[in-house]
């Protein structure tokens, strides 16, 4: 019976070998770690603003929707004939309650401009009596759940007060904020 030991020198051979191999395995890790794990986590930190951002856009969608339902449960479904109808000369308490309902649901309004408009119907209606119909033409910059919010309390509130014309366009600057033109309707005692 034959038996083959093995040579010493190439078990050196094969150590040689094995460090070799966990030498590559070190670097290998290290680069892993110095180059791809770093890039990944800064892209992590540049993502954590966005995160804040939505997160803080989430809340005031709550905080918003809250309200909205808050409102709604509290003044139940529109009455239109319940409505006020305000004096002509009560016109600027009108325009100011819009402002201020504007600013309180973060909106800004850049433009506000009262027309009066007689259309040959309104004014042979007997049903129009002695109501001047006025038009409100709004030119607003606002998040779009703001901007409900905003028509809800206006069209729901005690005064007739509806949407007559809505245009809606991207912000240029901000992504997340609209152009609007709206026009409101209302009718003033003469």
């Amino acid at each position: 019976m034959n038996i083959n030991v093995p040579d010493i020198s190439k078990l050196q051979l094969d150590s040689k070998k094995i460090i070799l191999i966990a030498l590559v395995a070190v670097f290998i890790i290290y680069a892993d770690c110095a180059f791809l794990i770093k890039a990944q986590l800064g892209h992590l930190r540049n993502l954590r603003p966005k995160v804040a951002k939505l997160q803080k856009d989430i809340k005031a969608f709550n905080k918003s929707f809250s309200e909205m339902s808050r409102f709604k449960s509290e003044e139940g479904e529109p009455v239109v004939s319940g409505k006020q109808m305000i004096a002509e000369s009560d016109l600027t308490d009108l325009l100011e309650y819009i402002s201020d309902t504007g600013n309180s649901n973060n909106i800004r309004i850049t433009q506000v401009k009262p027309v009066r408009e007689v259309r040959a119907k309104e004014e042979k209606s007997p049903a129009a009596g002695n109501f001047i119909p006025v038009y409100i033409s709004l030119d607003i910059l606002a998040g779009y759940h703001n901007l409900g919010t905003f028509i809800n309390i206006l069209e729901n509130g005690d005064k007739f007060i509806a949407v007559q014309d809505l245009r809606i366009s991207r912000d240029k600057n901000d992504y997340m904020r609209q152009e609007v033109n709206l026009t409101l309707k209302t009718y003033v005692k003469k």
